[in-house]
């Protein structure tokens, strides 16, 4: 079979080198006859005919034949087809690609959005479907909504999802109907009822989209399992958009009652329930919409994530403190609130497993400071720290302060930044870092970016260079590019970046071919190996 391909290909190859000569000698043909002459042997036509059809017909049979040799290639190779996986394997595989991100709340009309995995698998050959049904893991994430278009349908699946889950414990993602403005239970809200109350005892992971002001079908849902909640509930996220910043508090109260405003979220439960429900809890998200802030929900975690929507949510710094104490074993912290009756001087709270750090910075409204004050409340342990800024600071320098003193007692190994540029030096002189992330940054931003120390500098002190430096996302200048490159001489890397000229017409951008002779040293790519939108998604993934 080895020789019959090679004769075959040498005889095809010659055959082919002498057609393209014959088919390129036309155009000199067609130079050199008198175009005024019109006596074109119909038999030349009739044979360029024949021969654009030949060509044609072949087009759908080299495409075979580039199928069957890529598959004896891969034979070839020892690489196996992917049914022959043993079942174990196949299922590993179908959990792997699980889409990592419920986009349940932007569910429309055309049906964008709406979730297909694992159901698709199913859809594959009886193999696939066999092994996707078979693998419990597969079917925990269940979704519902009160839009009333895909209500019905949505309550249907989770139902096939619970049974084909067995036992396992279940993530229940819910999200009210994005596009009423009513206060009111959807029609058949019952059958939703009956459904949620069944798999209650099984709900580790609670996710609650709340929009606009419809808050009577989330908190039925909420009642519901935290009612017959046994004690596995160990994650609660609670996000909203529009719905202006809350708090969730019980109806009853055996202790003195809360300060409730309008939009708070008031639960048919006591506090007791509540508190009894939230204290298994490890995982907490938060966005917009928090329990009280002395709430058990904030004790015992190891992640916490507090954000405002809106920018204006707040915490009072003793609060935090407080926060922050009750969680020794915090391993992930997420911030984005504004901070309150801030004092001069603190103690910051020895956390030993942190591990990754994100801090939302916005412009301060008047009586509250910067999220980036939370630094100073941070001893982050032993382990090495992933840490992220993102937004802007409106006191830079109180920022770069506190910003250089958290690095100061911490093992920060990788740093991301989108929009905010902190000083070069603060990258340089903590000598643990690994890896920088520059991501989401106008070409504006880098004239007020600090590059000192000078790079000759960096050689009298003994600073090491940076070893790791990606630009996702952003625009910079041929003149910056290379001030960087004096700071990371052989480590960057750009991903979906734009370098302008210096000179020449304003805006002139380099093609790849001209950045590559101009910057021999720097990667550029346009996919990096990590999602675009959240290069640091990856971090929040600890084994």
């Amino acid at each position: 079979m080895l020789e019959q391909l090679r004769s075959a290909g040498d005889h095809l190859h010659a055959a082919w080198e002498t057609y393209i000569r014959v088919c390129s000698a036309l155009q000199s043909y067609q130079i050199q006859r008198d175009p005024l002459d019109k006596n074109v042997p119909s038999e030349f036509s009739s044979m360029l005919d024949t021969q654009l059809a030949f060509i044609a017909s072949y087009e759908s049979k080299i495409q075979e034949i580039k199928v069957t040799i890529r598959r004896a290639r891969n034979y070839s190779l020892g690489l196996a087809p992917i049914n022959s996986l043993p079942a174990e394997i196949l299922s590993g595989i179908f959990q792997l690609v699980s889409p990592q991100r419920c986009d349940l709340h932007e569910l429309s009309s055309d049906k964008k959005h709406y979730p297909t995995y694992p159901e698709n698998l199913t859809h594959v050959c009886s193999l696939w479907r066999r092994i996707a049904i078979s693998c419990c893991s597969l079917w925990c994430h269940i979704d519902l909504t009160s839009y009333e278009p895909y209500y019905n349908a949505l309550v249907e699946r989770a139902e096939t999802h619970s049974a084909r889950a067995g036992q396992l414990p279940i993530e229940l993602h819910v999200v009210d109907d994005v596009h009423s403005h009513i206060k009111r239970l959807p029609p058949g809200y019952d059958q939703l009822d009956k459904f949620i109350s069944r798999i209650s005892a099984r709900v580790k992971t609670l996710n609650l989209f709340l929009e606009n002001n419809v808050w009577g079908f989330l908190c039925s849902v909420f009642d519901t399992v935290l009612l017959n909640q046994h004690p596995i509930l160990t994650k609660l996220i609670v996000r909203t958009e529009n719905y202006p910043s809350a708090s969730i508090y019980a109806s009853t109260y055996t202790s003195s009652p809360p300060d409730i405003e309008d939009q708070d979220i008031l639960l048919d439960l006591t506090e007791d329930q509540i508190e009894s429900s939230f204290s298994p809890l490890t995982a907490l998200h938060l966005a917009g919409i928090f329990p009280s802030w002395s709430s058990t929900a904030y004790h015992g975690l190891v992640d916490l994530r507090l954000s405002s929507p809106d920018g204006r949510s707040s915490v009072e710094e003793a609060q935090l403190i407080s926060i922050l104490t009750s969680s020794p074993g915090l391993r992930i912290f997420h911030f984005g609130l504004l901070i309150g009756s801030t004092t001069d001087e603190v103690m910051p709270v020895y956390l030993q497993d942190l591990q990754v750090v994100k801090i939302f910075l916005n412009i301060r409204s008047s009586g509250y400071t910067c999220p980036s004050k939370v630094f100073r409340l941070l001893a982050p342990g032993p382990r090495p720290v992933c840490l992220s800024l993102g937004g802007s600071a409106l006191d830079s320098l109180l920022f770069e302060w506190e910003l250089e003193k958290f690095t100061d007692r911490s093992t920060v190994t990788s740093f991301h930044t989108c929009s905010v540029l902190p000083p070069m030096r603060i990258l340089l002189r903590d000598h643990n870092i690994e890896h920088v992330i520059f991501d989401n940054q106008e070409k504006s931003s880098w004239r007020g970016f600090e590059f000192h120390p000078p790079y000759w500098q960096l050689l009298e002190m003994g600073w090491p260079p940076l070893q790791s430096l990606h630009l996702t996302r952003s625009s910079i200048s041929e003149y910056d590019l290379c001030r960087l490159l004096e700071y990371c001489p052989t480590g960057i890397v750009l991903y979906s970046c734009h370098v302008y000229r210096d000179e020449g017409p304003e805006f002139t951008e380099f093609d790849a071919q001209a950045l590559a002779d101009a910057f021999p040293t720097i990667k550029n790519y346009d996919h990096p190996p990590y999602p675009l939108d959240d290069p640091t998604a990856d971090w929040d993934h600890l084994d």
